[in-house]
């Protein structure tokens, strides 16, 4: 990556911290992905853009430090009814939504995107 391709996805300049301006960038991307449901094409596009967001942060000489993203159990095959699927449904979205304000990098965001997706197809 260079340097020019770098500032596409990190505006970095001289009046910003670059650890703000990774906590302010992750929290728009936060903010984006916790109201919509996850469509896949648009969730593919953002987390193509996540990965540059983070490449760029790491290449003018950011650290990421990572924390386990919490398994979330997903729907169980037993329920019968759809009143039960969808409760189970719920609780694990809120649970996904609890993980991803709680994700600190862009790493343990993405791992979240995918329980997400997980979630929406167990259900």
């Amino acid at each position: 990556m260079t340097k020019e391709d770098a500032l596409l996805y990190f505006p970095l300049n001289d009046a910003v911290d670059i650890n703000d301006l990774y906590d302010e960038l992750l929290f728009e991307q936060k903010q984006f992905l916790s109201n919509r449901m996850p469509i896949s094409k648009v969730f593919n596009s953002r987390i193509v853009r996540l990965k540059k967001i983070e490449e760029a942060y790491l290449f003018f000489g950011g650290t990421i430090h990572t924390t386990a993203v919490k398994e979330v159990p997903l729907i169980d095959a037993g329920i019968v009814t759809i009143e039960e699927a969808y409760q189970s449904f719920q609780q694990n979205l809120t649970r996904i939504k609890l993980e991803m304000f709680n994700a600190t990098n862009i790493t343990e965001l993405l791992k979240v995107i995918d329980l997400l997706f997980k979630n929406q197809k167990a259900f």
